[in-house]
């Protein structure tokens, strides 16, 4: 995959990690004897540099690699409607074990000299990244490695320095905290990096392949408040309906967002001649929808549908009958869908006259 070169920073580490809920006993007895700190202290000062250095360089790749294009939207479709729950469970655990390797690999001395146990090399693991089994094996997991993928991409800071800050261990050493939360921010970013990877590999995806608008990085630590329409307006030009709810169900965005032109996502639908994803709105957002607002050039959806003579989404929106069939656009002598479809042939005049 070729990713982009710029760096970014990781949230800073001022804080000590979360403590274990008070139902998990065995976390409870590893607190009191210090267990994180008498395994985290064998990991050597130069390992954990050299990981958080690849977590700095592996985020921005990765951030560069979503925001071009309609990579991320493709990445999703993909997850969402192509690669089944058995297949991703098995990528996921392949590379957990890539990971929980390395850092076992990193405190082979100590293991080797009986001061700790490959158990609890796993046991720290866990710790460090509690969304697995749990979260990511789940019924929602697809969902939740999308959200951290759009976590982890997107730009928004307290989602970002959130998600890496999340362990489930207690120190009151600085230094450790320092390392179980750059451990954290390796094991993550580089997890959600190489499924992404793998992604690239299967599809042959690459960066000349898509049709990036602008291939500037949006770098953790800098908001980019329009990524997500712009990812929703992706779903709905490529038509993929579950990549959409997936997006408008985890709070990516809203059924009623308009894109630069005052466009919104029904008339986007109508545009691409989209049926599907307009049946979608309509059924399960509907109050949310303005169908008779136009957009900057005066053009309801049906204004658009009668017009490019896309009879499927103009048959859906006079089924949904909140729609204005003399609705005027008064930027084009006032011409109404009636107009536009009469002058389209008797097929759309019969689809509106019924």
């Amino acid at each position: 995959m070729e990713f982009g070169k710029q760096k970014s920073c990781l949230p800073p580490v001022r804080s000590s990690s979360q403590r274990p809920s008070s139902g998990d006993s065995q976390s409870l007895a590893n607190e009191r004897q210090g267990f994180y700190d008498d395994v985290l202290k064998y990991l050597d000062e130069e390992s954990v540099s050299s990981w958080l250095h690849q977590a700095n360089q592996s985020v921005t790749e990765l951030t560069h690699w979503c925001q071009q294009g309609e990579n991320f939207v493709g990445f999703c479709h993909f997850w969402l409607t192509e690669f089944s729950l058995d297949e991703q469970l098995a990528l996921v655990k392949l590379e957990i074990g890539v990971l929980l390797d390395e850092i076992g690999f990193a405190l082979r001395n100590a293991i080797s000299s009986g001061k700790i146990r490959e158990a609890d090399v796993k046991t720290l693991f866990s710790s460090l990244l509690p969304e697995y089994p749990g979260k990511l094996c789940s019924p929602r997991g697809q969902y939740v490695f999308l959200n951290i993928l759009n976590t982890l991409s997107s730009g928004k800071t307290e989602g970002y320095k959130k998600l890496l800050t999340n362990v489930k261990l207690h120190t009151r050493q600085s230094d450790i905290a320092q390392r179980a939360l750059s451990i954290r921010a390796y094991i993550v970013i580089n997890l959600w990096k190489n499924v992404t990877q793998f992604y690239v590999n299967v599809k042959s995806v690459t960066q000349t392949e898509e049709k990036a608008k602008d291939t500037r990085p949006q770098t953790p630590g800098k908001e980019n408040t329009h990524l997500d329409n712009d990812r929703i307006f992706q779903a709905v030009r490529r038509g993929n309906v579950r990549v959409l709810h997936y997006m408008l169900s985890n709070s990516c965005g809203s059924p009623s967002t308009k894109d630069g032109r005052g466009q919104s996502l029904a008339l986007a639908a109508v545009l691409n001649n989209q049926a599907r994803i307009l049946k979608y709105l309509l059924t399960k957002h509907s109050e949310n929808l303005s169908l008779d607002e136009p957009c900057d050039s005066g053009n309801t959806p049906l204004h658009v549908a009668a017009n490019l003579n896309h009879t499927e989404c103009l048959q859906l929106l006079l089924q949904a009958g909140s729609v204005n069939v003399n609705e005027k656009n008064l930027q084009c002598e006032g011409a109404t869908p009636l107009h536009l479809a009469v002058m389209q042939g008797i097929k759309l005049q019969h689809s509106l006259s019924t």
